[in-house]
């Protein structure tokens, strides 16, 4: 008997690994700031804020997802669907909200308490909550005894870590380690919350500061990479699409309804440290069928690039003839599919000065992950 129910129990768990869809794609929305504004305009739209969504529009977002059928999930549910834990619904979304603004509870949180949907907040130590804009103590209590938010680490004073200044190499792994490690226990101390996620400040990450969101003991990391989420993703690379004052819904629906471009390897890598001011971008497809080949390109930022394609190698290069500023560069493979989607392939690579690997090694070795000392004392 207890073998047969052993057996029964394999085949149902097979059962479930295999109706993971590792095709599956999932889109992570970016909020900051709100405001409650009577805007009329497109041009009125735009001035102002860019990153203060007028709330209106933020209630039209909301119902958008409702009536096309999204399913609005948590971070805890999206980070178990990335380890092939669990399966999620198409046309499932994540919404984030960083920095920490009071805005977030007083004018976001109605609209999204209304709907019951889940969503995150990423905060950073030196404004939450001291600052006179930040969420305050009862706020994010009141939010907690709800149900519907989750916390992650937004750093710990909100720099652009990629941002060397006038720092030599020790000083600059000691600035990642403070601002990425020594964020998470104290975080987890004020909100007496274990904080499993790491929002990247500006979204500026590198194969230099990923490894110390790891070693701090994070779950995995993001980026503002405006993009979806794949299981191809890096854990601690992983997309979010920002959303502005000046998103209209026609770009709310783009935003949602793109589809993942299959690639096997890009060059320069994700998060990859390059000296090379002029360099050659490269992308092998892994499947090309399901788009119309001539309409393959490079894009950086609004710019298409222009690129070769190799039907043959199903490859797609760009060599720069020009140089590149020192700096963070977001890159994407866009293509055209048959049916007129839209498929894409996004990351970002560094134009700069990649640590010393032994540096690096020797200040990971000495962090210890945070145990979550959230005993709620300041």
């Amino acid at each position: 008997m207890k073998r047969s129910f052993i057996i029964v129990l394999l085949v149902m768990t097979g059962a479930a690994l295999l109706a993971v869809d590792n095709a599956q794609y999932v889109n992570v929305l970016c909020y900051h700031r709100f405001q409650e504004m009577d805007i009329k305009t497109v041009k009125s739209r735009a001035s102002g804020d860019p990153y203060s969504v007028n709330i209106p529009d933020f209630e039209v977002q909301m119902q958008y997802l409702k009536d096309e059928g999204y399913t609005v999930v948590t971070m805890k549910k999206f980070l178990a669907w990335y380890d092939g834990k669990e399966v999620l619904p198409d046309k499932s979304v994540v919404i984030t909200i960083d920095d920490g603004y009071e805005s977030g509870y007083t004018k976001a949180y109605p609209v999204l308490k209304k709907y019951n949907y889940p969503f995150t907040m990423y905060i950073y130590n030196v404004f939450y909550p001291k600052a006179g804009s930040s969420l305050k103590k009862d706020e994010v209590q009141t939010m907690l005894k709800d149900g519907l938010v989750e916390f992650g680490s937004h750093s710990m004073t909100h720099p652009v870590l990629t941002k060397r200044e006038k720092n030599n190499e020790q000083q600059y792994l000691k600035f990642l380690r403070y601002e990425i490690a020594d964020s998470k226990a104290p975080l987890e101390k004020k909100l007496a919350l274990t904080l499993d996620t790491l929002a990247y400040p500006y979204g500026a990450y590198s194969s230099d500061i990923e490894p110390f969101a790891q070693k701090a003991g994070f779950k995995a990391a993001f980026s503002v990479v405006s993009s979806f989420c794949t299981r191809d993703d890096g854990r601690f690379a992983l997309k979010r699409t920002m959303i502005f004052s000046n998103t209209s819904m026609k770009h709310f629906r783009e935003i949602l309804e793109k589809k993942p471009l299959k690639i096997k390897v890009v060059s320069p890598a994700d998060g990859d440290i390059i000296v090379e001011r002029a360099p050659e971008l490269k992308a092998v497809l892994e499947d090309d069928s399901m788009i119309n080949t001539a309409t393959i390109k490079f894009m950086m930022g609004s710019e298409n690039v222009g690129a070769v394609y190799d039907a043959a190698t199903k490859t797609l290069t760009h060599k720069y003839t020009r140089e590149l500023p020192r700096g963070l560069h977001e890159v994407r493979v866009a293509a055209t599919g048959p049916d007129g989607s839209y498929r894409e392939y996004a990351w970002m690579f560094l134009i700069g000065t990649k640590a010393d690997a032994k540096a690096l090694k020797t200040e990971l070795d000495g962090i210890t992950p945070a145990k979550g000392e959230i005993d709620g004392k300041e």
